[in-house]
C-alpha cells in the first residue's frame, strides 16, 4: 500500500511540473512579439502573487508562535517593494526604476522557486496536507513561469 501512495505522489509531482511547462510554451508562443502586453500580464500576476505572499506571511508571523521568522518578514517587505515598483515601472520609463524592478523580480523569483521546491519536498516526504502542498507547488510554479517568461519578453 505504501508503494502505491509513493507512485501516486510521483504522478502528482510530474503533473504539477508538466502542466506549468506547457503553459510556459504556450505563453511564450502567444506573447513573443508583444512586449507591452507581456509586461502588463507580468505586472498583474506579480501583484496578485505578492499580495498572496503578504497575506500568508503576515498571518503566519503575527498569529502563530513563530513571531520572529526573519525570512518571512523580509519576503513581506520585498513583496511590498515589488508591488510599488511594479506600478511605477508600468507608468514611468526610467532606467534606474527598470533596474530596481529587475533586481526585485529576480529576488522574488528566487523565493518563488524556493517555495515551490519546498512544497514538492513536502509532497515527496508526505508531510502536511497533500492537497495544500500540491496547490502551493502548482500555482507557485505557474506564477514563476509566467513572471519569468513575461519579464524576459518585456526586456
Amino acid at each position: 500500500m505504501k508503494n502505491k501512495v509513493k507512485q501516486n505522489n510521483k504522478k502528482i509531482i510530474l503533473e504539477t511540473i508538466i502542466i506549468p511547462l506547457c503553459i510556459l510554451y504556450l505563453y511564450y508562443m502567444a506573447f513573443n512579439n508583444h512586449p507591452k502586453t507581456s509586461l502588463v500580464i507580468s505586472s498583474i500576476v506579480t501583484i496578485i502573487t505578492c499580495i498572496e505572499f503578504i497575506v500568508l506571511y503576515i498571518h503566519e508571523v503575527y498569529v502563530y508562535e513563530n513571531q520572529y521568522n526573519f525570512l518571512k518578514v523580509l519576503v513581506t517587505v520585498l513583496c511590498i517593494l515589488l508591488i510599488i515598483f511594479t506600478g511605477i515601472n508600468l507608468f514611468i520609463k526610467l532606467n534606474i526604476i527598470k533596474i530596481i524592478y529587475l533586481v526585485l523580480i529576480i529576488l522574488f523569483l528566487i523565493h518563488l522557486l524556493y517555495f515551490v521546491i519546498k512544497s514538492i519536498i513536502k509532497i515527496i516526504k508526505e508531510k502536511g496536507v497533500l492537497y495544500k502542498n500540491v496547490f502551493a507547488a502548482f500555482f507557485g510554479l505557474i506564477s514563476f513561469v509566467i513572471i519569468l517568461v513575461s519579464t524576459i519578453i518585456s526586456l
